[in-house]
């Protein structure tokens, strides 16, 4: 994950910072000049009582003198003005006053000054002039409170002067016991062998503390500084603010396109780099805009440029600074490579996400780790939408893990029933989910699933109970179970999946010709118009091969009767396309082999084509249907010939195309398109295709723009197809561009979402599988074999589910919920 910037990440933190710190300096400022302020008054105090004398001598006696030496206190303490605390000496007066005149003090008992090795007595009243302790309260003295109002009149000696002091500013000095001062005074002998130290006539002794003085009152000493730290840091945040409100004003968004493109031709400026918007980040009331502004350019810019790695790095870790899990997993899944929406999801752990997360990693051909995202919801959350609500489930059945797919399903089915009515699904869809559950814990072993699941079966959802019912059962059972299907008139995809169930457990049901439910007939024009594209990857085309597998083995080859060769054949048509559009190419090959074989052995039989056959059986009738082998064969070789095509055995391609056809030729529309394939590659240019009328639309227009080298018009095309699934002849002729080549290549090559994962919604996995499959071929092709493995991989995984018997029905029933 990308760092952003501090003051992106940080901005609060820099912006209450920055004001503290100016508040701080400021604060400190202020204190550091009243402390200055302090020492200088105190200087010019002390140096009024003049230079001391060096040492104290017995020619000083009865001349002013000052003296420097240590304050002993023998007697009693006197109080100090202020807090009351015992001090040596104490003094109040007016903080203007230059002189005593109004002041007030206090001594204590026996007051000596040690100089040297001499003792001096202090005789008469003691000023303070400067304080081991100082104060200044704001307020006057009569605001400051009982206490120091009290002492002061206790020591005033007389009303008037006490009015003057209650009306002013007072300070506070008081000298401690041990204090080094300078005492100025007259120091006389004082019999009979010591020496006292008196005032200058009616004057008090004057006292000032050699050192700097220490506030009285600590806390309130810091009351101006604070103020002053506090209007500097607010100035401070309001500048701040100011210059973010700036920046924003001043900032200009750029041009974005209109429609982004899928792939970037080069990565565009980050908006993180953006000064302004850096600058906003530290406004103290515009910080969430700033931020809300970067979070949306960024999502702009990742869009103008999909799967630009640091744009996904700075989008995820502001997204994750903000809390906006959900919209950046969204983001990066409509911008980025799936695994890395699935790796910011699972980081996020929202309901949301984590449904964002598994979804991307499922689309990326990650089943697994689709399964262990979705494991960590409970049925219902991640999304409200019910086409969307089943994809856990998709995604826990493509990762083998039944039980916990049943258990999603019934949390799920309780999440719907209590739901409110106007959102409530039916009765028969929830019944379905509960089918789907019993269905999967019948399979891993639960003794009264089945049984559960047969009671449910004559409910709501016959039909859809039923299937699930018949898939679990074997022989005459499954029958029956099919029968009770085909009473609940099921319609045709449901339908279609009986006729299959049925046609596994019974060769039987080959000869049976109802032209109504017909599995074969119905189908022969689509597969026929179908052939050359190799069919799309429907669900029925997964079972088909199964069916197909156990039809060949429960008959001989020697005696199959022709009804069973035709369904052997129609049904290894089908199973062929879907082998051929998953990317299974061999086994497509070797099923129109083995079909071709099974069409072959019905004319040796017969000893003619093209005569309708009846079905044999009592079910034969007066209607009874009727099949044209020379259709279904040239069906058979024009999907061998298209397989071929896809494999790049062009060779192998054109003898199967040679072959005139055994039908008219307007059945067979796509042999003109393949033949034109052929000659292109004989040829090396495309330009056949631009003129062949193509059966596809989608094919047709892919042929158009690949004979034109418009690479950009082929890259849009494949990244978003008419039917979720590139035209897989497209390979072909991709493989003989001459220009265009790169543009079609960086989308394949983009770590945005391949074209399998702009569709919308949930996918059915077979469709996910031949989409990546198609857009294997598509890179091999280009020669970007990397690209071709990757999606190859992918593919593989996708397909896989479909290739276990006992997933298939399942998860066809569970896409068509």
């Amino acid at each position: 994950m990308a760092e952003l910037p501090a003051t992106v990440l940080h901005g609060t933190a820099i912006w209450i910072l920055l004001a503290a710190w100016s508040a701080a300096a400021a604060a400190f400022a202020a204190w550091s000049a009243r402390r200055r302020r302090t020492r200088r008054e105190a200087a010019a105090r002390r140096e009024r009582l003049g230079r001391p004398a060096a040492e104290f001598a017995d020619d000083l006696a009865g001349r002013p003198v000052a003296l420097v030496g240590r304050l002993e206190l023998s007697g009693a303490a006197c109080r100090d003005f202020a807090d009351g605390r015992p001090v040596a000496a104490a003094t109040a007066g007016p903080t203007g006053a230059r002189d005593a005149t109004d002041a007030v003090h206090a001594r204590g008992d026996e007051l000596h000054l040690a100089v040297g090795r001499r003792r001096l007595r202090l005789d008469g009243p003691l000023e303070v002039a400067v304080g081991s302790r100082e104060s200044r309260p704001l307020p006057p003295l009569r605001w400051s409170g009982p206490g120091p109002l009290e002492r002061v009149a206790a020591a005033s000696p007389d009303d008037e002067r006490l009015a003057r002091l209650a009306r002013s500013r007072v300070a506070f000095r008081s000298l401690a016991p041990g204090d080094v001062v300078r005492v100025r005074g007259v120091p006389a002998a004082d019999p009979p062998d010591g020496w006292r130290l008196t005032g200058e006539g009616d004057a008090p002794l004057r006292a000032a503390y050699e050192g700097s003085p220490r506030s009285g009152r600590p806390a309130r000493a810091w009351f101006a500084p604070a103020a002053w730290g506090l209007l500097a840091g607010a100035l401070a945040a309001w500048a701040l603010d100011a210059l973010g409100e700036a920046a924003l004003a001043a900032w200009e968004p750029p041009a974005h396109a209109a429609a982004p493109p899928r792939v970037c031709a080069a990565p565009p400026p980050s908006p993180v780099d953006s000064l302004t918007l850096q600058l906003a980040a530290l406004s103290p009331t515009h910080r969430a805009e700033a931020l809300d502004r970067l979070y949306e350019e960024l999502a702009r810019s990742l869009a103008d440029c999909p799967g630009d790695s640091r744009l996904m790095d700075e989008l995820e870790a502001l997204g994750a600074h903000l809390g906006r899990c959900r919209r950046t997993s969204e983001l990066l899944a409509r911008h980025g490579p799936p695994a890395r929406a699935a790796e910011a999801g699972g980081r996020c752990g929202a309901p949301e996400s984590l449904w964002t997360a598994g979804d991307a990693a499922l689309r990326d051909g990650d089943p697994a780790a689709a399964s262990a995202l979705f494991a960590r919801l409970t049925g219902g959350q991640g999304r409200s939408q019910d086409h969307q609500l089943v994809r856990p489930v998709q995604a826990h059945l493509a990762a083998g893990r039944l039980d916990l797919a049943a258990r999603t399903l019934r949390e799920l089915a309780e999440a719907l029933r209590r739901r409110p009515p106007s959102r409530r699904p039916s009765r028969t869809s929830r019944t379905q989910l509960e089918c789907l559950a019993l269905a999967l814990e019948a399979r891993r072993g639960a003794p009264a699933a089945r049984a559960d699941l047969e009671a449910a079966a004559r409910g709501p959802a016959a039909a859809f109970c039923g299937l699930l019912l018949a898939d679990l059962l074997d022989g005459p059972a499954r029958l029956a179970a099919i029968e009770r299907v085909r009473s609940a008139a099921p319609g045709p995809p449901l339908a279609r999946l009986a006729d299959l169930l049925e046609l596994e457990v019974s060769p039987a049901a080959a000869e049976h010709c109802d032209p109504e439910r017909d599995p074969f007939e119905r189908r022969l024009d689509d597969v026929v118009r179908d052939a050359a594209a190799a069919a799309t990857a429907a669900g029925p085309g997964a079972l088909a091969r199964f069916v197909a597998d156990a039809l060949r083995g429960a008959t001989d080859r020697r005696t199959r009767s022709s009804a069973e060769r035709r369904a052997l054949a129609a049904l290894e048509l089908e199973a062929a396309g879907f082998a051929a559009a998953v990317g299974a190419l061999d086994e497509a090959r070797r099923r129109l082999v083995a079909a071709l074989a099974e069409l072959d052995a019905i004319g040796a039989a017969s000893g003619r084509t093209g005569i309708p056959v009846e079905p044999r059986g009592d079910g034969a009738g007066p209607d009874g249907c009727s099949w044209d082998p020379d259709a279904l064969g040239d069906a058979l070789r024009l999907r061998l010939a298209a397989v071929e095509l896809l494999a790049g055995a062009f060779e192998r391609a054109e003898e199967r195309l040679a072959a005139p056809p055994a039908s008219p030729a307007a059945g067979d529309p796509w042999r003109a398109p393949l033949l034109a394939l052929v000659e292109a590659r004989r040829t090396g240019t495309l330009a056949g295709l631009a003129r062949v009328a193509v059966p596809d639309p989608g094919l047709a227009e892919a042929w158009r723009r690949a004979a034109a080298g418009d690479g950009s018009g082929l890259a849009a095309l494949v990244d978003r197809p008419r039917s979720g699934v590139p035209p897989p002849l497209l390979a072909p002729a991709v493989e003989r561009m001459r220009a265009g080549r790169a543009a079609l290549l960086e989308r394949l090559r983009a770590a945005t979402p391949p074209p399998c994962g702009t569709t919308p919604g949930p996918v059915p996995l077979g469709r996910a599988a031949a989409c990546r499959a198609a857009c294997g071929r598509l890179a091999r092709a280009l020669g970007d074999d990397a690209t071709a493995a990757r999606d190859e991989r992918a593919a593989e995984r996708l397909r896989a589910p479909l290739l276990d018997r006992t997933r298939i029905v399942p998860l066809l029933l569970l896409e068509a919920w």
